[in-house]
């Protein structure tokens, strides 16, 4: 069915209206309008046809389990080229992923307690001995009181206190220095 342009549009197949043209008013504010009548715009079927209903009795029913056959486990090579292809290279559009080697390393801390460690120079699985030696700490402390006009003695005091040297990390089989820790 062609129309001509220059026709006027079919009258609205709704209730009589008083406006020229034909057209109702415009719907009160806050409501949606209406959809058109079915049919009154013609259109072309979807290409391959419009989807056919289910039957009578609703959609087929799965068929019961077990009736599918078993799915196996996929095959893959394993190492070397694919058959018909030089080495180096795998099946058009095959992709080959390497994977990266991870190397975990271990940072031991050093400081004023004995560590379980090889030992670098004995190789030896070993808990490494401590000693105390003077180190920056202890003479730093010992000016700082010297300074306060503790002079006469009291200025030695971090020379005879642990917490204020520097630990030394010593292999008990070799007696090498493993490490030192400064405490400044």
């Amino acid at each position: 069915m062609a129309s001509n342009p220059n026709e006027p549009p079919p009258p609205y197949p709704g209730p009589a209206t008083n406006q020229k043209g034909g057209y109702p008013q415009a719907p009160p504010a806050g409501s949606y309008p209406q959809a058109p009548p079915a049919g009154s715009y013609p259109q072309a079927p979807p290409a391959g046809g419009y989807p056919q209903a289910p039957p009578a009795g609703g959609y087929p029913q799965a068929p019961p389990p077990g009736s599918y056959p078993q799915a196996s486990a996929p095959v893959y090579p394993q190492g070397g080229p694919s058959p018909g292809y030089p080495p180096g290279q795998g099946q058009p559009g095959s992709v080959i992923i390497t994977q990266p080697t991870v190397v975990t390393t271990i940072v031991q801390q050093f400081k004023d307690i004995p560590v379980q460690t090889n030992c670098p120079s004995c190789h030896a699985e070993i808990i490494t001995s401590i000693e105390f030696e003077t180190g920056t700490l202890t003479w730093l402390l010992c000016v700082i009181i010297c300074l306060v006009g503790c002079d006469l003695g009291c200025c030695f005091i971090p020379f005879c206190v642990d917490q204020c040297k520097d630990v030394v990390h010593r292999c008990p089989n070799c007696q090498h220095i493993v490490s030192r820790w400064s405490r400044l």
